[in-house]
């Protein structure tokens, strides 16, 4: 998304409708650093999918390490969750971290070459105190916008869908040109997964660094990116 005449920062915001996960230099972070789990602990979890665990004991600790915010003078509820983050293996000083949105092509091809690890984080729940968030401040934020598409349908028209979002931020966010350059369509069945569907956005994971931001620019838009990287360019996931 590009803001001409704007100071340049770096902004991100996947089934049916971009999802609001931002990088900005300048946003205040209130980021409490994972509990990795022992291998014992991880008895009982072997599976790829996030995990509801509620510990009331992790959850005070939380608070009492974390930045301050506003949204704890209503002492929202707050529980705690077992996901899985990116995990190093062996051999990828020589091959990078990969996952293949494709079908292998033979049986020594890997569909990924990486494993995650199980931490525990806090989750707080900020309903009711949506508008506490703003993207430059909070790095996220929530928009209301009730699609007119059933992007649920494998068949539902993808162009008319990227015009509805592009329409969608121009209006919410001030912006004078949206670029889109990819979609994913998720989902949390299994047989929707073989068919289209991405499944590895279900581990924790960073979309873009801000140095991998500028990079993507530059690819999209050619000989326009110079200039534009003189304003503001954002984006969005």
């Amino acid at each position: 998304m590009i803001d001409h005449g704007k100071n340049r920062g770096l902004t991100g915001p996947s089934a049916g409708h971009p999802s609001t996960v931002c990088i900005h230099p300048d946003c205040a972070m209130n980021v409490v650093l994972p509990r990795m789990l022992t291998s014992g602990e991880i008895d009982g979890h072997a599976h790829i999918e996030p995990e509801v665990h509620h510990d009331p004991a992790f959850i005070e600790q939380c608070l009492q390490r974390q930045m301050y915010h506003p949204i704890s003078v209503f002492d929202p509820p707050r529980t705690t969750s077992l996901v899985q983050f990116f995990r190093e293996k062996q051999g990828h000083e020589k091959e990078k971290p990969y996952a293949l949105r494709v079908p292998v092509s033979g049986e020594s091809q890997l569909q990924s070459n990486f494993e995650g690890a199980w931490s525990q984080i806090m989750l707080t729940d900020v309903r009711g105190h949506e508008d506490m968030f703003l993207l430059d401040k909070d790095g996220f934020a929530w928009l209301n916008h009730i699609s007119q598409i059933n992007v649920l349908e494998q068949s539902f028209d993808v162009h008319l869908y990227m015009r509805e979002m592009s329409d969608f931020l121009c209006q919410h966010l001030n912006a004078q040109e949206v670029f889109i350059y990819d979609y994913v369509r998720r989902s949390p069945h299994p047989a929707d997964r073989m068919s289209g569907f991405s499944d590895i956005t279900r581990r924790i994971h960073c979309d873009q660094s801000p140095r991998s931001a500028i990079g993507r620019i530059k690819l999209h838009t050619g000989d326009r990116a110079e200039e534009l990287l003189k304003g503001r360019c954002r984006i969005f996931r």
